[in-house]
């Protein structure tokens, strides 16, 4: 296991798409769910072929329609 940190903002769409083209699996924990939107159009769009799995917040109540 590697931790990789203090990727640019606006760069780390790129790099996480990069580094899935090499490796299997892949986490990353984003710091707000609107990052977290804007970097899966973004590795979407550098590698349309990467599976990309949300999970939500931790604070999140199941079934809670905030």
């Amino acid at each position: 296991m590697k931790i990789i940190s203090g990727v640019p903002d606006g760069y780390d769409a790129i790099f996480l798409a990069n580094l899935a083209k090499k490796h299997q699996n892949i986490l990353h924990i984003a710091l707000s769910d609107v990052r977290l939107a804007w970097l899966a159009e973004g590795i979407k769009f550098f590698n349309p072929d990467v599976q990309i799995l949300s999970f939500t917040a931790w604070d999140t109540v199941p079934y809670d329609r905030v």
